[in-house]
């Protein structure tokens, strides 16, 4: 099915890029135990993961790694990075031609939607550590710099350029850097001078922040209208902290302001016809971070979107009246704009914004609508957020709606034993009927795995373990199982994980998939015995010294810097002096380093944070009882 795609990824690439397929044949071969894809002129090799189920057909889309490892053919084959420090002309590059494809095949809502996925992955990594896409400092063959600033960043960058050009000029762009290259090496001097000379345009400034300087801007927002001069303001901020790392960027942005279509429809409260104004502003320019801009405007907005459609690699905090973000929610055409409300909302929490986010939830056009207005209700967290959630699980098809029921089972695990006393068997009753009857979605089933676990309800350990041997597609049911033992909290679940951990009997990705149960563990350690603590760092160490695939090697690598135990770091470093896999060696000193740097204040801070937790619950308690309150005396 997947491969089966390539014949039109072939035509859409040649044509978008103007440059033909450059070989004469295209071979792509799935290996047993390979992890990932690997990309060679005129052929690719990938995993067996590559090779669904019928089942795991209905969650799983590889369609993107066939796009992304053919693209290579032309970034990276036909014209290639001189040194790993360019990379990302390679993976960048091949990175967003795989989001391109999608947008090709699938539309433009599926677009956003991975964008912001690829987005939020290179934000989780830039928390850990911060780096320019071009970086001259590595280790060895230089696979540390394969990371989520090659991948990810390098296609926002892309991303970004494409608005600012336009497609036509970002097509010329790219065609022209293709023909002036082909069969060369590339440095990245080369790409920023094909597009200036396609285009006409400078972009040093752009090359300079987003390529070889590191970081984004984190904008803080804030809108107020003046009724009698109809002027809207918006205050915008950067506020990252800069330094010669990160600049104070320089860069447009998109606003644009949804108005009633005309007077009486305002006064009317008659808001379906509308009409959107928009406007371009620079920021940054003077240097400064803070910007004010004025606008008149006809009538007051009845919604205001920066950045709508999500051009902009960035951070927002957004100040608007909830009414307007509950319009926002219900109105707004642009996936990424409903998902922002749906978040806003989850910590407005009000009765009103509770209503608008249960109507998102059951008819939202698009899943991950759906999805983020489940996570933001499980956010609030009540007992009538509970009714909202287990009465509309089972409402959603079981095929159509997998992601929505994957959501809304997620959404169901944040109600915990050591939270919410009353309200945790609640959830875990309906979990562990999900799990007992089975799912035709493994993403639905592995969820219902790992939210049982993390419910910390008494018997959701016996009944995780009855389902260890269940069959499923590369184990992604034992994926759900494992997370949820490791966070349940009870001290037996070491002894078993580590047992499946080390037992070379089973299967190479039924040990990779303990391996994370044991690092889920690691994340929830104050909810373990310092004995327990001990005996899965044991196994982990055991496992990166004498585990023989390489991915479960890894994965046991990682998983030990959960744990915050020095005794852990002698024994990555003498496997990494004789791992041959760059991947894994990687993991083993990244988390060596890690132990080195981590002191006892880690775990108070875990500890304030279960503190905080505590009060949440006891402030959703009392919200709730309001809430009941104010609905007696309306």
């Amino acid at each position: 099915l997947y491969m089966g795609k390539t014949p039109e990824m072939m035509r859409f690439f040649s044509e978008f890029t103007g440059v033909e397929y450059p070989y004469e044949k295209y071979a792509q071969t799935v290996v047993e135990l390979y992890t990932g894809a690997m990309e060679h002129t005129s052929a690719t090799t990938h995993s067996f993961a590559l090779l669904t189920d019928e089942r795991a057909a209905l969650d799983f889309d590889l369609v993107p790694v066939v796009a992304h490892e053919l693209a290579h053919q032309w970034f990276g084959d036909l014209v290639t990075c001189r040194d790993w420090s360019n990379g990302w002309l390679n993976e960048g590059f091949a990175t967003y031609f795989e989001e391109m494809w999608g947008e090709h095949d699938l539309g433009r809502d599926y677009f956003k939607q991975s964008m912001l996925n690829l987005k939020k992955g290179y934000l989780a990594e830039d928390s850990q550590y911060r780096r320019p896409i071009v970086y001259h400092v590595f280790h060895d063959d230089g696979f540390e710099l394969f990371d989520g600033h090659m991948y990810n960043k390098g296609g926002w960058v892309l991303h970004m350029l494409r608005h600012q050009l336009g497609d036509k000029a970002f097509k010329r762009a790219v065609n022209y850097y293709l023909k002036r290259n082909r069969e060369r090496e590339v440095v990245t001097a080369d790409l920023e001078r094909a597009f200036e000379e396609s285009t006409g345009r400078s972009l040093g400034l752009f090359f300079q922040q987003w390529v070889y300087q590191s970081g984004y801007p984190e904008f803080e927002v804030s809108y107020s209208w003046d009724s009698e001069n109809k002027l809207a303001t918006l205050k915008i901020k950067q506020a990252q902290k800069t330094d010669d790392l990160t600049p104070c960027f320089v860069t447009p942005v998109d606003l644009s302001f949804t108005l009633p279509a005309s007077a009486k429809a305002a006064k009317d409260k008659q808001t379906t016809d509308t009409v959107v104004v928009k406007r371009r502003v620079v920021v940054g320019e003077d240097g400064e971070p803070e910007s004010v801009f004025v606008f008149p405007l006809e009538q007051q907005p009845l919604l205001v979107r920066f950045d709508p459609d999500g051009w902009l690699l960035k951070t927002l905090k957004f100040e608007l009246p909830v009414q307007m973000t509950r319009y926002q929610l219900a109105n707004d055409p642009d996936i990424l704009g409903r998902i922002e409300a749906a978040e806003a909302l989850g910590k407005a929490a009000d009765g009103e914004s509770v209503a608008a986010l249960k109507e998102a939830l059951l008819h939202d056009t698009y899943w991950a609508v759906q999805v983020a207005a489940a996570d933001a209700l499980g956010s609030i967290a009540t007992s009538a957020i509970q009714d909202i959630l287990l009465e509309a699980l089972p409402t959603f098809d079981p095929k159509a709606g997998s992601r929505v029921r994957a959501g809304i089972v997620s959404a169901l695990g944040t109600f915990q034993a050591n939270q919410y006393p009353e309200l945790a068997p609640r959830s875990a009753e309906a979990l562990t009927a999900l799990l007992e009857k089975g799912d035709i979605s493994y993403l639905v089933e592995a969820g219902a795995a790992e939210n049982l676990g993390k419910t910390r309800v008494e018997g959701s350990v016996d009944t995780l373990l009855k389902f260890v041997d269940r069959e499923s597609w590369m184990y992604q049911s034992q994926r759900g199982i494992f997370r949820g033992l490791g966070a349940s909290g009870q001290d037996r679940v070491v002894d078993k994980l580590a047992e499946y951990l080390l037992d070379q009997e089973r299967h190479p990705q039924f040990r990779a998939m303990a391996a994370i149960g044991l690092g889920v563990v690691g994340e929830n350690r104050l909810f373990y015995s310092e004995e327990a603590r001990q005996r899965a760092v044991t196994a982990l160490c055991t496992a990166v010294e004498h585990e023989h695939w390489l991915r479960a090697r890894a994965i046991a690598a990682r998983a030990l810097g959960n744990f915050g135990e020095k005794r852990a770091i002698e024994p990555l470093e003498r496997a990494a002096s004789r791992e041959l896999d760059s991947a894994a060696q990687r993991n083993m000193r990244v988390s060596a380093q890690k132990l080195r740097t981590t002191d006892k204040g880690t775990d108070q801070l875990n500890q304030l944070r279960k503190e905080l937790d505590q009060v949440r619950q006891q402030n959703n308690k009392l919200r709730e009882q309001m809430e009941a309150l104010e609905a007696k005396v309306k």
